[in-house]
């Protein structure tokens, strides 16, 4: 979705509002309370009115239900002491003696959620949801109380992606307590991941209607309108509005600033791109960003810096996704002049791919590096197109294609060689601009490629593109044929 605004990162989303949930409730202290009287009169002998005295058969709370009371009594104390390891063992002992028991369920799953056993979390969430549904009857159990339950289960349903369940608990929720605005933000995230974009707007709109001031179903709906419907400017007033709900989001000034810059407007990126970056100092997306937009206003010395923070966050570029920061850096370096210092960046950043195990090629253009897993199958692929493609009229195709694997191996070892890359690298960033993604083969190698290119027959077939050919019975784009007759 985000090839529209044309970056190589997502906006933010799924922000959560998450509020503190009780770990009882006070429809549980009134069934406990209810059950420490009846303890106390069975045991005193004083009767009351509805209460069974010792002189008649107990017709209140069972024994296992007075035992289940003291149970949950000592976890929640253990809960306020801090004690959680104590309190699911008093919690279990509670659901032994009564399975039915919602609160139980619900704490237990609180405590477990707060372990990250989520699997198990959603369990007991499950537990109680239940129990809920049962006692729904004799009205025991608030609707808020019954609307906590349900969106807890549902949140957790839709950690796991279980995307039906989780409708049917937030939905079951909002029918309990319709004034609850997260769950209709969490409604909106569910439909988001069902595409179902125009409900999911809907109950965005709906939480905002109930909480005008929920940071979630702002920005929700803000990368909702950018990524999924195409309503940049209506998504970037959306932002403005989380910036100043929250100005320490730093997730979100990077969102606006990405909508800003895709508007022309990069003054107003820069500004959000850096207040990112203050706020995220170990994420590289910021400062990547903010060094690309200070390039596209010919602040360069800013825009070393930026990279050089980019360094700074991630100092192995271990998060995934982005193009080395040290290539980035090479490249400004070289555009503001100072060749030796970006030579030496650039082979910084071979050094460390080789140090991952990785081929140094892989820093300046996607092709087969040498080593990778599949290299083998990929030089055997590579082959067999030329084959087709290159030397179906050959005088002898047979004993031409034979050569065709040890010369493709040599060839793509050059590919593989530092000194290699950094030529090609440099010649590309002089023909193409600092951070284009064009890259040229240039003459470090390929001294018969421009004498190739600027044939006849290939200035026509490349000033048609859209033409087509048939080689070999195969039809294929002009372009194609070019590139893949490089070699030979």
């Amino acid at each position: 979705s985000n090839r529209r605004l044309g970056y190589g990162y997502p906006l933010t989303f799924s922000y959560q509002d998450e509020h503190p949930w009780p770990w009882y409730s006070s429809v549980d202290m009134k069934i406990l309370w209810f059950l420490n009287i009846a303890e106390v009169c069975a045991v005193s002998g004083k009767g009351g009115k509805g209460l069974a005295t010792n002189k008649e058969p107990l017709t209140g709370p069972s024994k296992h239900s007075a035992d289940a009371a003291s149970h949950y009594r000592l976890a929640l104390q253990s809960i306020s002491q801090g004690a959680a390891s104590k309190a699911e063992d008093a919690l279990r002992q509670t659901l032994r003696l009564s399975p039915e028991h919602a609160g139980a369920w619900a704490n237990l799953g609180r405590l477990q959620e707060s372990k990250g056993d989520l699997i198990e979390a959603e369990q007991s969430f499950s537990g109680a949801a239940q129990s809920l549904r049962k006692a729904r009857a004799d009205a025991k159990f608030s609707d808020s109380e019954a609307a906590h339950i349900f969106y807890k289960l549902g949140r957790l349903q839709l950690n796991r992606q279980d995307l039906p369940k989780a409708q049917v608990s937030i939905s079951e929720a909002l029918k309990y307590d319709p004034g609850m605005a997260r769950g209709y933000t969490v409604l909106g995230d569910i439909l988001t991941a069902q595409q179902a974009f125009p409900d999911a707007e809907i109950n965005y709109r709906a939480a905002l209607q109930l909480n005008p001031s929920s940071l979630a179903a702002n920005v929700n709906l803000g990368t909702l309108l950018a990524t999924e419907m195409a309503r940049f400017r209506e998504a970037e007033y959306v932002y403005e509005a989380a910036v100043r709900l929250d100005p320490m989001a730093g997730d979100v000034h990077l969102n606006l600033g990405t909508l800003q810059e895709a508007r022309g407007d990069t003054a107003a990126a820069a500004q959000n791109y850096a207040a990112s970056a203050r706020l995220l100092p170990q994420d590289t997306r910021p400062f990547r960003a903010l060094g690309l937009v200070y390039h596209k206003l010919h602040r360069l010395s800013e825009a070393e810096h930026a990279f050089r923070g980019m360094l700074r966050a991630d100092p192995q570029q271990q998060q995934p996704g982005f193009q080395d920061g040290r290539t980035l850096l090479a490249a400004v370096l070289y555009n503001k002049g100072q060749g030796k210092k970006a030579s030496r960046v650039l082979h910084e950043a071979m050094d460390a791919e080789i140090a991952k195990g990785l081929s140094p090629v892989s820093l300046v253009m996607s092709m087969i590096a040498l080593g990778d897993s599949g290299y083998k199958a990929a030089l055997k692929l590579e082959s067999d197109t030329f084959k087709v493609f290159c030397f179906t009229d050959a005088p002898a195709p047979q004993e031409v294609a034979s050569k065709l694997p040890a010369s493709l191996d040599e060839l793509r070892a050059l590919e593989n060689s530092k000194n290699w890359i950094s030529s090609w690298f440099f010649e590309s960033k002089k023909l193409f601009g600092a951070f284009s993604d064009d890259n040229t083969y240039g003459t470090v190698f390929f001294t018969s490629w421009r004498r190739v290119v600027m044939t006849e027959t290939v200035q026509k077939a490349l000033a048609s593109v859209q033409a087509e050919s048939s080689v070999g019975g195969v039809t294929v784009a002009p372009t194609m044929l070019v590139a893949g007759s490089a070699l030979g």
